[in-house]
């Protein structure tokens, strides 16, 4: 078997995961690999630097366009890039914490399927971050018994083997530059195919939770997303029917109005990491309706 381990990053120091996931591919009989990484224009000069170690070591390779290209066309570039028929790609953020992470993922190989391992979110004590907060809220819907129920909408990029023919085949949508649905988009198409994507439990874990500031930002760029591309995703985000449902009830206008009023104190809430998530919420959904407004 031929596998190609592909890394999209941007300011992630990946070096950690590389070095893990080589150790585990270098100990597998007639395995073929590589790994990948693919720089998505870093600026932080510390990574960079660190990632550039990567390409010192057997069997890695790192690829740097010469501008940020976006989260979906370093995808594609890294599928093309591939070397062997099959495709494994992990987070730059995530860490791996199972030793036999790879023997799982071959073990279920089938050239007709997606496979996707899924994340955990490890117990710490960062109570006041918003995203831990948030993801560990989630975190008991990771099972593959429970995303097997819906693959195609509980289906993440994060950490999933595919036949690089399928890969190919199906690329990501390069429309999408920002952060955000990506993944969805591409779980859709995979679902228009009648390509089968397999839940499994080979988890990829959380490794680092970025600032308050840059989550509400995030946050913000996925919405923006979601209201670019709403046709293709109304039935793909909770969101959207959380907005029509309020529409119906004629509670979009003073929705909006309470938001608009409230969001400069809305946003020192959540930067704090103080706010409950219902109040989280309030403002993905009031955030989404102002946009469509506009």
């Amino acid at each position: 078997m031929g596998l190609s381990i592909l890394i999209p990053t941007y300011n992630d120091d990946c070096y950690d995961l590389v070095y893990e996931i080589q150790k585990q591919a270098s100990a597998i009989h007639a395995l073929a690999y590589e790994i990948v990484v693919g720089d998505d224009g870093s600026t932080d000069q510390m990574v960079v630097d660190s990632i550039k170690r990567v390409s010192h070591m057997e069997n890695c390779r790192v690829i740097r366009p010469e501008n940020n290209i976006g989260r979906a066309a370093i995808r594609n570039m890294l599928a093309r890039e591939a070397s062997y028929e099959w495709i494994l790609f992990i987070d730059a953020d995530m860490r791996i914490s199972c030793s036999n992470f790879i023997d799982k993922y071959i073990e279920k190989a089938a050239h007709n399927y997606v496979i996707y391992g899924g994340y955990e979110v490890p117990k710490l004590n960062i109570k006041n971050n918003l995203r831990y907060k948030y993801e560990r809220s989630i975190a008991t819907n990771h099972s593959a018994r429970i995303r097997q129920e819906n693959p195609y909408k509980d289906f993440h990029t994060s950490n999933f083997l595919i036949p690089r023919a399928i890969m190919l085949d199906t690329p990501f949508d390069e429309r999408i530059r920002r952060y955000g649905y990506e993944d969805v988009l591409f779980g859709k198409e995979l679902k228009s195919k009648n390509i089968c994507i397999l839940h499994i439990d080979n988890p990829v874990v959380f490794s680092t939770f970025e600032s308050n500031e840059d989550f509400l930002r995030k946050t913000d760029e996925g919405i923006t997303t979601l209201s670019e591309f709403e046709s293709q995703l109304s039935d793909y985000s909770r969101l959207i029917p959380a907005c029509k449902r309020l529409k119906n009830l004629h509670l979009q206008g003073i929705t909006r109005f309470v938001f608009k009023m409230s969001e400069p104190i809305l946003k020192r809430i959540l930067v704090s990491g103080h706010a409950p998530l219902s109040l989280f919420s309030f403002y993905k959904v009031g955030r989404y309706i102002t946009k469509k407004s506009k």
